[in-house]
């Protein structure tokens, strides 16, 4: 699938031309480094841009608009990625030859500039309803995790395990920083919102693109925009290992291992981690964390392993009841020391054959395809051909000399004091 690259006003286009779908989106993506930005502040910024406008002033005169334009779909949302902080809004709609409508393509591009330009501020202050809706929306929104305790066994172990580093601050906000927001000082946060940060703009679908392009640059012409290459990925080697034990009235027991990759060069990072999180807990019942938690000694109800490539670190998490916490321990160090020494061809064979058929599948979507392009030219990934070709020539050597690099940094266990079944 071939990726036309256009810079114009320092604004980098990428449009990925396809025919596959009824569907087109747009999405713009401004880049920036996550040490400047305060989280809370622009998440909630996010939820104010995307609730209402100046020109359709109340959530139902929104909606409307957008029913009348044959209801794209939108979204604000933020993301952080190692020290890269991007905020993006995306459009997704109908293809215009599909509407027996003139300019289509237009009132998208004009609901685009509506959402980004003309936000619900009136003499320096946001629309207070608005605000107080939103406030009270985005409130109740940081408290959703409490009800998953997995969540929150993560987010309060990944807090104090690097309480030093940015890793630690959730993307989403906080309540401290929430309570500090007010009507006016939201609006400075719009206000810093463009100047002085990267852009790219991604077009995916049979459309007129150089229409877009010019749309685009012709609207953001105020501001000035800077290219801006990825950041590189934290680095926390420094860590001591430390532990930590906390009760809770539930019933589950939560055990959490993170593990530091600080040491990993650009192949082992790009290429041999995905294969070695795969064959130690990639979530099917052989796996090296499954073959000895559940199959053989039935002490988890459940393990995975996600691995944070721009955090650099790695965690182990599992399910276990109370009584087997040492047990479930001891074997998860043993799965992680045999990824040293004990790999067979078959676990590599089988890991490589399930990535191969899951990269076929990387162009099934467009936001897959979205991803694809994403991560390859903002956080340098390669592309689904290149990595499939590139992958199959890892060898299990490789995933050993890797496995040395691997440093068991804290280990969290959420004790379930409530009585099992």
């Amino acid at each position: 699938m071939k990726c036309i690259h256009i810079v114009k006003n320092n604004i980098n286009f990428y449009f990925i031309k396809t025919k596959k779908f009824k569907n087109s989106i747009i999405r713009l993506c401004l880049k920036e480094d996550a040490r400047e930005v305060n989280f809370t502040k622009r998440n909630f910024l996010t939820s104010l841009m995307s609730y209402n406008t100046h020109n359709y002033n109340t959530r139902k005169l929104f909606q409307r608009h957008l029913e009348d334009i044959y209801s794209p779909g939108y979204n604000l949302y933020v993301g952080r990625y190692g020290y890269n902080y991007i905020t993006s809004l995306e459009i997704d709609y109908l293809n215009p030859k599909y509407i027996n409508e003139d300019n289509y393509l237009d009132k998208i591009l004009d609901l685009m500039k509506e959402i980004l330009l003309n936000p619900n501020i009136k003499n320096n202050c946001w629309d207070e309803e608005t605000f107080n809706i939103r406030k009270e929306f985005f409130s109740n929104y940081l408290n959703e995790y409490k009800e998953d305790n997995d969540a929150v066994a993560y987010f309060d172990s990944v807090e104090d395990c690097f309480k030093d580093y940015i890793i630690s601050k959730r993307v989403s906000g906080n309540h401290k920083d929430l309570e500090s927001i007010t009507k006016e000082n939201i609006v400075e946060e719009y206000n810093n919102l463009f100047n002085n940060k990267g852009l790219d703009v991604y077009i995916l679908g049979d459309v007129d693109y150089l229409s877009i392009i010019n749309y685009i640059s012709k609207m953001l012409s105020n501001y000035s925009f800077i290219q801006m290459k990825p950041l590189k990925p934290i680095i926390h080697d420094d860590i001591d290992f430390a532990k930590k034990e906390v009760h809770k009235d539930i019933k589950e027991t939560i055990i959490i291992n993170y593990y530091d990759l600080s040491k990993l060069n650009k192949k082992e990072r790009v290429y041999v981690e995905i294969l070695y999180s795969k064959i130690l807990g990639g979530g099917s019942l052989s796996d090296k964390l499954s073959k000895y938690l559940r199959v053989e000694n039935s002490l988890s109800y459940y393990s995975s392993v996600s691995v944070h490539r721009n955090d650099n670190y790695m965690y182990i998490i599992t399910g276990v009841k109370k009584t087997k916490v040492d047990e479930a321990l001891k074997y998860i160090d043993k799965a992680v020391l045999e990824m040293n020494t004990n790999i067979s061809k078959q676990e590599l064979n089988s890991t490589l054959n399930g990535l191969n058929t899951d990269y076929k599948r990387r162009y099934d979507t467009m936001g897959k395809i979205l991803g694809q392009y994403f991560t390859h030219y903002n956080l340098g990934l390669p592309l689904p051909d290149l990595y499939r070709k590139n992958i199959l020539n890892i060898k299990i050597d490789d995933i050993y000399k890797m496995s040395k690099k691997v440093k068991k940094i804290y280990q969290y266990v959420l004790v379930g004091d409530k009585d099992e079944d």
